[in-house]
Parts: structure tokens; C-alpha cells; sequence
């Protein structure tokens, strides 16, 4: 039996947000203490499909939830093609996901997280206390007024809104801070976008890839082995 036969099996991934220690009414913020204080916990923060940020230098308030890229139990989700906000090229837009981009980078970064927890040993995924998408200051979604001065922008992301508002809401639904979608909704969801429901697993990235299996999704809108 291959190790990773061990891992196969219906068993849900725990997914939750922390409280805060000290004063368990409010959530604990995302940051590389707390990543480092809870090492068996696979942290979950919104990023892009380039996994940098947009200049060097930047303080841990100016990233954002991206202050704990490079923690070794940190994920990132790719809300857009690139840090940068010059052009409609760094967004994610409708109808990307027909080249295989955008929002199947989006799904793509969701069930590799679940493969990462699965694998690497963690015993629960940490969802950030201020979601991935929406709020005030969306940098992920195009401001044409405040962007104004980047020049006229094409495309629109009212389906690239919807459908990863919905998968943030099963994401914070298996953590009890959302009601949950039904699993009808959620598969058809992931159809839109052509996204199979089953798909294969590996272990590395680029050419040096090995077969895991396959993970396919649950009725929660996670991602297991089977």
C-alpha cells in the first residue's frame, strides 16, 4: 500500500476561525505569530495565482492577510492573476475560466489547500476572520472610480463575484459562520465554470509531479480523497 492510500477515505477536513486568545469574543487576526503558535493548523489567506506581492518592502499591515506568505503552514488563495492593479489583466474576469484561468485558478488554490491539509498532517484549515472576498477596500475586485487613472478597463467580474462569494460562503459554512449551501447548488456551481468534481491529486508541482490519487468533492464543498 502507497502512503498516500492511508489518507484515502470520506473523512472531512475540520475548517474553523480562531478566537481571539484573550478576549474570546473577537477573532484572532491572521498573522505569523499565530501561524507559528499553531503549527498543526493550515492557515488560509487571500492572495494571488503569482503567490508574490506587488513591490518588496511592504510593512505586515500594508499585506494584509499576505504577511503570512512564506509560513510553512500558510495556503494561498488566488483571488486575482497578479498583486498588481494596473490593468484588467490582473484581475480574475468573466469568462477567464474558458482558457483555464481565473476562477479555475481560484478552485484550483481551494482543493490544493485541502490536498495540503489532508497530506501534510494538519488537523484543521484556519479561514481568515475577514473573509477573502468583499468589505470596503475589495482590491480584488475593480474600483473603475479609484482606478481611474490606470486608463479605461474592459470586462466585467459579475460572475467571477458569484461564484467565489458562494464558495466562500461553503468554505465559512463547514466552520459554522455561514449557512450552507445545498450540494446541489455547490456542484452545479463548480459545472459553471467546467471544474470536474473529481480531479487528480500530486505531489509536487511542475515536472517533477507524482500521481496521489484522486480527490473528489464533498457534500460540504470541500475536497477529500477517495
Amino acid at each position: 500500500m502507497q502512503w498516500f492510500e492511508l489518507l484515502k477515505g470520506p473523512k472531512p477536513m475540520t475548517v474553523k476561525a480562531l478566537r481571539h486568545p484573550t478576549n474570546p469574543s473577537e477573532w484572532m487576526p491572521i498573522s505569523t505569530r499565530a501561524c507559528q503558535n499553531f503549527p498543526s493548523s493550515l492557515f488560509l489567506f487571500a492572495g494571488n495565482a503569482l503567490k508574490r506581492a506587488h513591490k518588496e518592502g511592504l510593512s505586515p499591515r500594508q499585506l494584509g492577510q499576505a504577511r503570512i506568505r512564506g509560513e510553512p503552514n500558510a495556503h494561498e488563495i488566488a483571488l486575482k492573476h497578479s498583486p498588481y492593479v494596473s490593468t484588467a489583466k490582473d484581475y480574475f474576469l468573466d469568462g477567464d475560466h474558458l482558457d483555464g484561468k481565473g476562477l479555475v485558478k481560484f478552485e484550483d488554490s481551494i482543493r490544493a489547500a485541502f490536498q495540503k491539509a489532508h497530506t501534510g498532517g494538519f488537523e484543521d484549515m484556519i479561514l481568515p476572520p475577514m473573509h477573502f472576498w468583499g468589505g470596503f477596500n475589495n482590491l480584488n475586485l475593480i474600483d473603475k472610480k479609484r482606478f481611474k487613472f490606470h486608463g479605461t478597463f474592459s470586462g466585467t467580474q459579475d460572475d467571477v463575484s458569484k461564484y467565489i462569494l458562494g464558495r466562500q460562503q461553503d468554505l465559512y459554512a463547514m466552520a459554522g459562520l455561514a449557512p450552507r449551501r445545498k450540494p446541489k447548488e455547490i456542484r452545479e456551481s463548480l459545472e459553471s465554470i467546467g471544474y470536474p468534481l473529481e480531479h487528480p491529486a500530486f505531489d509536487a508541482e511542475g515536472d517533477e509531479q507524482q500521481p496521489m490519487g484522486n480527490m473528489s468533492l464533498d457534500n460540504r464543498g470541500g475536497w477529500v480523497f477517495n
